[in-house]
């Protein structure tokens, strides 16, 4: 019987684990890892057997998905998850509890600054943010997609684009058209996804195919543990904190920002060398 070696860790770092071990899982368990990942808000209120319906395997692998993981049981693996769900609910209703009307406009100050200041200095999004910028420059065109509460800030991105000369297009996941636009996208244009909590399924697959199509991608998503992560060419990391149900979403606007940005220094830099060389 495998001894339980993970029940002290955070369900971040079951998450993380699953992420890194995906591959040497088998087919079955990779089922369930991907399920995991993008659903993990959900394990709390399945059984056993109605997480195996809802992701179409046999309770076994269940089981032995939970083993790998150092796990004995299920109920040891969705107690991580139920501990989570519980503190999250805790911190909810203190929140709710205590706030006044003041008190609103103050956490909201405190957690989009918080948002901006982590996503403005995460190193990976620095280091990214010069192939980024070459990415854009390179594109013949570049499409823009996103679903649920990210489609806004697609449009946002590709509005901010367009006023710099770019020929960006935004791509609403699920509308009719969704894969008829994408389909468009060759090796000479580039995708930009953006997706955070909860996941868009139809962003992931879209991401999924064009990384088969050897399409150049870029995402804007919130952690190492987002689904799209594996199929993005290049990522940035937008924290999206919350003490209510609406997440902050103040970090990914601040990082399109700084994109747009480089993106219009990169143009003056072009022009005023144009200037220089007389051509002009």
């Amino acid at each position: 019987m495998p001894v339980s070696n993970v029940q002290k860790k955070s369900h971040l770092d079951i998450l993380e684990k699953i992420r890194q071990e995906q591959i040497v899982f088998s087919a079955a368990q990779r089922q369930v890892a991907a399920y995991v990942l993008e659903n993990y808000h959900q394990i709390p209120f399945l059984s056993i057997s109605s997480l195996a319906e809802n992701i179409g395997v046999s309770n076994n692998s269940i089981i032995k998905f939970c083993n790998h993981l150092g796990f004995a049981k299920f109920a040891e693996f969705k107690k991580v998850f139920s501990e989570h769900a519980h503190a999250e609910l805790t911190n909810y209703n203190k929140s709710a509890d205590h706030a006044t009307e003041n008190d609103y406009f103050t956490l909201g100050l405190e957690e989009d600054v918080s948002a901006i200041t982590a996503t403005l200095n995460n190193a990976a999004n620095r280091e990214n943010l010069p192939v980024a910028l070459a990415m854009i420059k390179k594109a013949k065109h570049i499409y823009i997609c996103g679903g649920r509460r990210s489609y806004p800030m697609a449009h946002f991105f590709a509005t901010s684009l367009r006023l710099l000369g770019v020929t960006a297009h935004e791509v609403y996941s699920g509308h009719d058209d969704f894969w008829d636009r994408l389909r468009l996208a060759t090796r000479e244009d580039l995708v930009i996804a953006i997706t955070m909590p909860r996941y868009s399924k139809e962003v992931v697959s879209a991401l999924k195919k064009l990384q088969e199509k050897k399409v150049s991608t870029m995402l804007l998503t919130d952690t190492g543990l987002s689904p799209a992560l594996p199929h993005a060419d290049l990522a940035f990391y937008c924290t999206v904190p919350t003490s209510y149900y609406l997440p902050s979403s103040n970090g990914v606007h601040a990082m399109i920002n700084v994109i747009c940005r480089g993106v219009s220094r990169q143009m003056d830099a072009d022009l005023y060398k144009q200037y220089k060389d007389g051509t002009l």
